[in-house]
Order: structure tokens, then sequence, then C-alpha cells
């Protein structure tokens, strides 16, 4: 549960001014996601030079284990990436929601969705 820093008064997440004193509320868009974009995108850059190193050298790691690291790697940075766009893991969740459900959607024959569609009628 949220406080107005003025006057002390209890707040929901999503009210933007103070319903007690009508102070405005500053920005509650976090640090968080741009911190670990940070994070990804130095693991990223890190694999990429491990997995050249591999093609070289006996040092690094095997080379299909920095090879999959890199791409689970860029799959999350992509993610990541759009989290902080949105502003906020909420927001990328309803963003995530739609793709299931559209991809869902275009997995399903259509003969399924017309039998549905016909059932609902």
């Amino acid at each position: 549960m949220m406080r107005c820093s003025e006057c002390d008064a209890t707040l929901k997440h999503f009210d933007s001014a103070c319903w007690n004193c009508n102070a405005v509320l500053g920005s509650r868009k976090g640090r968080g996601p741009k911190r670990f974009c940070t994070a990804v995108d130095l693991f990223f850059n890190l694999c990429i030079v491990l997995t050249v190193m591999s093609l070289f050298s006996d040092l690094a790691p095997a080379f299909k284990l920095c090879a999959s690291a890199l791409l689970v790697l860029r799959l999350v940075k992509s993610s990541a990436d759009e989290m902080a766009k949105l502003g906020s893991l909420s927001a990328f969740r309803v963003v995530i929601k739609e793709q299931n459900r559209r991809w869902r959607q275009a997995a399903t024959p259509q003969w399924q969705l017309a039998l549905e569609k016909s059932r609902r009628a």
C-alpha cells in the first residue's frame, strides 16, 4: 500500500493525485527494467566474445554451449528491451497474453474456429 508524501494518506496503485491534499504524485516508473536490460546486454556481449573465442581457443567453453547461451540471451534481450520500452511488467504481461492469443488463433485450423462459432450461435 502506498502513502502520500505530503499528508500520509493511503493511495491506490493507479492514483495520479492524492485524494486528500490533491498533491500530484511522481512517476512510479522504476529503474529496474533499465538495469535488467543493461545486465542482459552485458552478458550478451560477453557471450558473443566467448563464442568467438571458443572457435579459436581451448580456453573458452565448448562452442555448442556458447552458441546455445547466445541464442537464449538474444531472446531474453529482446523481451527485456520490450519490457523496458513498455515501462512496467504488468504492461509486458498484457502484450504477451495478446501475442499468445494471436498465435493460438493462427495455429487453430479454420474448420475448428467455424465449429466453435456455430456452437456459440
